[in-house]
């Protein structure tokens, strides 16, 4: 049977896409280069222990995906993640929530001013900030978060605030992120509470692809028009053997890195938006332990980048979803910073966790920790391409091709991902759920 619509990238993108899809009554198909579907909303389950491989939480703020979880019967699988976040500067664990920051130690006074200031325009410019419409903050493209901070707000608040944030959440520095994401920071965050799912966030993916034909480890190798035909021809790599498979549609999920390499005819201006778009490299280091050790009451730990160079954030998995974890046991998961995680991305497993073991003895909370002697095992995950990174520009740049771009497209191609929305679970359903009306229309019109 031809599928109407071959779905390229099986992440939270296409899986949804191709649930929405299937509902409506088109038959289509998933190729996942990978064995297991998902893309960064993976989890890893052994013996009753189970972590997230890569997201880490679903906010209060991500309306798509809760209307998905509900669809789905998976809503009473959510639970709130109780412990929250906070960062860790000189050996002291500083709280998050606004009380803290408002009326805690960690900004001098004059930076809770300015943090204010800058919260009360945040509430003044909510029509451009839209977690589920991204090209409405085309106005606050305009300039990187540091060189704003340094004009309007202060060293203390970029240091011990902002930077740690956006290197904890989505390894970017604000030397080099547009000021629009500061501004849904601050939109979103204080009122935000974060959630996981029992079992991992990775049954969300596993519940999609029950629904819809999933073919992985498939990888793709070439997709082109055939005018001719008036269809799609897309080649497929599968054990050693590589076939054709024929659609009237292409939705394409891949990262923005692979589109060109794939896709031959599209035209200079639309290959060169996507050689554009960079990503951050990561390499998390979830660490399992034969025993408990005494951390602070946190699921989500920032370190300072001008103290902690290596290391961006690490999550407490017993205090995330204290349930899911045997008493006598600690998992620990490590985020490398960035340009650490580029280091550490070739190096064989065992390298890697004396590495992150070495790293952790150095600083707060595991000084004393015996980390070497409870050590039981490890699961690495290496993401070459983790996170788009949302330069200044970036969202102008997405507003020529939404505007101007697609209009240039072979008929019946059509792309979501995060690097289409906001860079995050939300943000990759948003962009597979906006595209679909249109992708619908052209397969009714055929």
């Amino acid at each position: 049977m031809t599928p109407d619509v071959v779905v390229l990238g099986g992440g939270l993108a296409g899986l949804s896409a191709a649930f929405r899809l299937q509902m409506s009554g088109w038959q289509t198909v998933v190729l996942e280069k990978s064995l297991w579907p998902g893309g960064r909303a993976r989890s890893f389950c052994e013996d009753g222990l189970c972590v997230d491989l890569s997201a880490q939480f679903l906010a209060s703020f991500y309306r798509r995906t809760m209307v998905l979880l509900d669809e789905l019967g998976m809503s009473d699988l959510l639970s709130l993640i109780p412990d929250g976040t906070a960062v860790i500067r000189d050996e002291h664990t500083y709280s998050l929530t606004p009380f803290s920051l408002f009326f805690g130690s960690l900004l001098p006074v004059s930076s809770r001013l300015r943090l204010l200031r800058l919260m009360a325009d945040v509430f003044l410019k909510a029509s451009q900030i839209d977690v589920d419409d991204i090209l409405k903050s085309l106005p606050l493209d305009t300039e990187p978060i540091t060189r704003f901070a340094q004009q309007h707000l202060d060293n203390s608040l970029l240091q011990n605030l902002l930077a740690p944030l956006f290197r904890g959440f989505f390894y970017w520095n604000t030397d080099s992120t547009t000021l629009a994401m500061l501004y849904f920071l601050m939109r979103y965050a204080p009122a935000m509470k974060l959630y996981t799912l029992r079992g991992g966030i990775g049954r969300l993916a596993q519940a999609l692809a029950e629904h819809v034909p999933v073919e992985s480890g498939h990888e793709v190798l070439r997709v082109v028009y055939d005018e001719g035909e008036g269809a799609w021809k897309t080649a497929v790599s599968h054990q050693n053997s590589v076939t054709t498979l024929t659609s009237k549609a292409i939705l394409c999920t891949l990262p923005a890195v692979h589109i060109n390499a794939i896709f031959p005819q599209l035209p200079p201006p639309v290959r060169q938006h996507f050689a554009q778009i960079n990503y951050t490299t990561n390499t998390t280091t979830h660490l399992f332990f034969n025993q408990r050790f005494s951390l602070p009451p946190f699921a989500h730990l920032f370190y300072l980048p001008h103290q902690v160079p290596n290391l961006s954030a690490i999550v407490l998995q017993d205090n995330k979803d204290p349930l899911s974890y045997r008493q006598h046991h600690n998992i620990i998961s490590v985020f490398p910073s960035s340009p650490f995680s580029q280091h550490l991305i070739t190096q064989p497993d065992e390298q890697i966790n004396q590495t992150i073991l070495q790293q952790l003895k150095q600083y707060y909370p595991f000084k004393h920790a015996n980390l070497q002697e409870a050590f039981l095992f490890s699961k690495i995950v290496r993401v070459h391409q983790a996170l788009p990174r949302f330069t200044p520009g970036y969202i102008h740049a997405l507003h020529r091709f939404e505007t101007e771009l697609k209009a240039t497209l072979p008929p019946g191609l059509f792309f979501a991902g995060d690097y289409m929305e906001t860079p995050s679970i939300e943000g990759a359903i948003v962009s597979s759920e906006n595209v679909l009306p249109a992708l619908k229309i052209f397969l009714s019109r055929l």
